[in-house]
């Protein structure tokens, strides 16, 4: 049987790049504040933040508990707001991107 191709999983695989995926430009920052119920966003041009530098964004400052949504295996939907209070903490991420509350 002359001129027919292999199948298509017989071909060489395709390689992969290899090294660190490329790094966001930008971090998506969503938060609600004291109960509002449309929350903020910011997008900004850090790979991670710190408790004081999400203080440092806030327009309102004052005496506020703060809560970062992270991914939990502990309850059956798969995630859990943690209190965070020391400002040089690092904020946990959930899918890609910082999700808090400030009450």
């Amino acid at each position: 049987v002359h001129g027919v191709s292999p199948p298509e999983d017989h071909k060489e695989p395709k390689k992969l790049p290899v090294g660190p995926a490329p790094q966001p430009r930008e971090l998506v920052v969503t938060y609600f504040f004291c109960g509002e119920e449309i929350p903020y966003r910011r997008m900004l041009k850090v790979q991670s933040l710190t408790l004081g530098h999400f203080k440092e964004q806030l327009s309102r400052k004052g005496s506020y508990r703060y809560y970062f949504k992270k991914p939990s295996a502990e309850f059956d939907c798969g995630a859990v707001f943690e209190e965070i209070w020391e400002d040089d903490s690092t904020l946990p991420m959930y899918e890609g991107r910082i999700l808090g509350k400030a009450e």
